[in-house]
């Protein structure tokens, strides 16, 4: 019996990048984001930013003290606004191509995929009522497999593992910080405080 799928051409061999004499693009980028950093003396303001912070106090015990802290964090900030800053001018257009890429990429396999996916209901229903274990005439195996499926139904009653293991305490304390930041000040369980912070402008 002939090849189910003879009809199709072998696989076509890649050519080389037409850009395989330019720099890796991560190095072009990263390249351009220092000499943007180096051109605008961010650089150096980070570096005197840091000297003087390792200069201050050890501890801070007046208001003038307080007050150069204060400008040095904001110094600090609108050091790290710049950064983001340039890298953002550098990283947009990479974002907007990486978007159509995707999309591009999606459109191109999309039919073929729909088309397979009923390809594979088909083969599916096959082995289900079948079960046999069967080889293509390109070396594709098939055979079965069970997956299995849950659903909670009760929380309460999910061993301590699982309700205490970290990923699910993670979303949990996540819950509650939305709703805390919402306003929530009473929440069975929950023993919330205020805490007193600099918040500096």
């Amino acid at each position: 019996m002939p090849p189910t799928f003879d009809d199709l051409k072998p696989w076509p061999v890649d050519p080389s990048s037409p850009h395989h004499n330019q720099p890796p693009l991560e190095v072009r980028i990263t390249e351009d984001f220092d000499e943007a950093l180096e051109r605008r003396g961010i650089f150096q303001r980070i570096d005197e930013i840091i000297a003087s912070a390792d200069r201050s106090p050890d501890t801070i015990e007046s208001p003038e003290d307080a007050g150069k802290a204060a400008d040095l964090c904001v110094m600090a900030r609108t050091a790290k606004e710049q950064v983001e800053a340039e890298r953002e001018i550098l990283n947009r257009p990479l974002l907007v191509a990486q978007r159509s890429l995707k999309a591009k990429a999606d459109a191109a396999v999309q039919p073929m995929e729909a088309s397979v996916a009923v390809l594979k209901a088909k083969l599916d229903a096959y082995v289900d009522a079948t079960g046999e274990k069967v080889t293509g005439d390109y070396g594709a195996k098939v055979s079965t497999r069970t997956d299995w499926v849950f659903e909670v139904v009760d929380f309460g009653k999910l061993p301590l593992a699982i309700r205490r293991h970290p990923s699910v305490l993670e979303a949990i304390d996540k819950v509650i910080r939305a709703q805390v930041r919402g306003g929530a000040r009473d929440i069975p369980g929950v023993k919330i405080w205020p805490a007193t912070k600099a918040q500096v402008r």
